[in-house]
């Protein structure tokens, strides 16, 4: 199995388990969520998109997820642009 196959199939794992958590585990039952509550989850939901980006942008030339680019360097700005 190719790594790119391997990065798709764990980066949809990661996906339903943030779903799981969040609609399963902190959101189970209707109620009022506080300005607190919500600053921390946009907290959370903030920090693992930087981090994803980060990874992209650091790991972008190694995944070459995008073979028809030609540069390298432009094309990872331009995904984190987006």
């Amino acid at each position: 199995m190719s790594p790119r196959i391997i990065l798709e199939i764990a980066f949809a794992i990661i996906i339903v388990v943030f779903l799981v958590v969040d609609l399963g585990i902190l959101n189970r039952r209707a109620h009022a969520i506080t300005v607190r509550a919500a600053a921390w989850q946009s907290v959370f939901w903030v920090t693992v998109s930087l981090i994803f980006a980060a990874s992209m942008f650091l790991f972008y030339d190694a995944l070459e997820f995008f073979d028809d680019m030609a540069d390298g360097q432009a094309s990872k700005m331009e995904f984190l642009r987006a």
